[in-house]
């Protein structure tokens, strides 16, 4: 059942970096505020569902995979090692790819700023960075220190058997 000894920070940042990818996908990015009267306040999910209600389908399965999806997987694929539990077969091969695949990640936090940065070109526009946006970014950066963890731990030979 258990594959090896942890040390319990894994599950406690496995448990954060959740927690983070959970309240950033939720959580408020940006609010634009046009013409001062008008104010559109925008979340990861509701910016999904709003790509859905103007049919953007490319767009909504290339933010919604790298956003919402591939950080869940990968987050899923740790489990059992954050836990000191044995990984179900396979799972050290999806998180091989998962790891490569997951770097895109950051790409919708980049997206994110560039559309920030776009708007704010306009001179009766006004963005302002909401708290989701930084729990979001840290969820992605979170999760992708502890994959180098836990990839830094396998290679360290077991320690000695003490008698």
């Amino acid at each position: 059942m258990f594959s090896k000894l942890v040390p319990a920070r894994y599950a406690l940042l496995w448990w954060l970096a959740f927690l983070l990818l959970l309240a950033g996908v939720v959580a408020p990015l940006f609010t634009v505020h046009r013409l001062w009267i008008f104010d559109n306040t925008v979340s990861l999910i509701g910016g999904l569902a709003e790509m859905a209600r103007q049919r953007e389908w490319l767009l909504l399965l290339l933010i919604g995979a790298f956003s919402i999806v591939f950080p869940v997987l990968k987050l899923l694929a740790m489990f059992p090692d954050c836990h000191g539990l044995a990984p179900a077969p396979g799972v050290k091969r999806w998180m091989a790819y998962l790891n490569a695949v997951g770097k895109w990640s950051m790409l919708d936090v980049f997206v994110v700023a560039v559309l920030v940065v776009a708007i704010k070109l306009g001179t009766a526009v006004r963005v302002e960075i909401r708290y989701g946006l930084y729990l979001f970014t840290l969820a992605v950066m979170l999760t992708m220190t502890v994959a180098w963890m836990l990839a830094h731990e396998e290679k360290k030979p077991p320690p000695a058997d003490r008698r």
